[in-house]
């Protein structure tokens, strides 16, 4: 099954949802690759008690740099993840079929200047909705991951960075109770990281190779610390130990940067978007 033309990746979810006549939805994404047993898992997992099934990523399908380096600081992140919440990722994902349809789906919404509806974070919508349906909550089964294509230049991967950020804005406009949910993202110890690596960027380029420099990089330093170390001791790859110990700070700082410049244009869209909303 094809769309006749891209109008987003939620409505196209949404067709194939519409078309399935199973009891179950499961979803991935075109750059994942699934493990042999992951339907079974999801359907294991998917008791009367939760609404949903959720999972992480399980490793990258390229053994390039970057891709390494994205993998680990994710799965940093992603270390003590709560068992349950309101929130999901659409390349590991699967529901009823009776809640997905009665909660409406993946959302379909559109900016004023855009043909296709949005996108970014229509995953941890469509979780929140569907938690909002049914009283119930999504698990996140960490041993059932999928592996993914990430991105392999850092021009792909400062815009997805910058979308995602730019999304989660947008979608806590849209949606205001998800702000307070239970989410896959972090949200105040990623807040510090985006501010504590601005902070270094201006002492970078305010008094290079100066006290005031180390002054404002330490505390995004310290506050990176431990990822960087997490990075280093899960490491399999022990010829690119040496590498990847040099590039986390640098990839970290990037990556913050870029969240940063869509966390600002996630403001102004979702301004915009209520504004618009609100007069329809």
């Amino acid at each position: 099954m094809r769309c006749e033309r891209n109008l987003g990746p939620g409505l196209a979810r949404n067709k194939g949802a519409r078309a399935a006549s199973g009891e179950l939805l499961a979803f991935t994404d075109a750059d994942c690759e699934v493990p042999g047993d992951w339907l079974r898992r999801l359907d294991e997992a998917l008791s009367d008690d939760y609404a949903g099934v959720t999972g992480p990523y399980a490793g990258p399908t390229d053994q390039k740099l970057l891709p390494q380096l994205i993998h680990q600081t994710l799965r940093y992140s992603q270390r003590d993840m709560p068992s349950y919440m309101e929130s999901s990722i659409s390349c590991n994902l699967c529901f009823r079929k009776c809640d997905f349809d009665a909660a409406g789906g993946f959302p379909e919404y559109r900016l004023p200047w855009s043909r296709i509806c949005y996108f970014g974070n229509e995953d941890e919508e469509v979780a929140h909705l569907v938690a909002k349906k049914t009283g119930r909550q999504i698990v996140w089964l960490r041993d059932n991951g999928v592996y993914h294509r990430y991105r392999t230049t850092l021009r792909g991967y400062w815009k997805q960075q910058a979308k995602y950020a730019e999304a989660i804005l947008v979608s806590y406009a849209r949606f205001p109770a998800m702000a307070t949910r239970t989410t896959s993202y972090s949200r105040a110890g990623g807040a510090v990281r985006v501010l504590a690596a601005c902070i270094a960027l201006l002492s970078i380029l305010i008094a290079p190779l100066s006290p005031l420099t180390l002054l404002g990089i330490a505390p995004f330093c310290a506050i990176n610390a431990p990822c960087v170390a997490y990075v280093i001791r899960t490491s399999r790859e022990t010829k690119k130990l040496n590498t990847l110990a040099l590039a986390c700070y640098p990839f970290l700082l990037f990556t913050a940067l870029a969240w940063s410049k869509g966390l600002a244009l996630g403001v102004v869209k979702g301004l915009v978007g209520l504004a618009y909303w609100n007069d329809r």
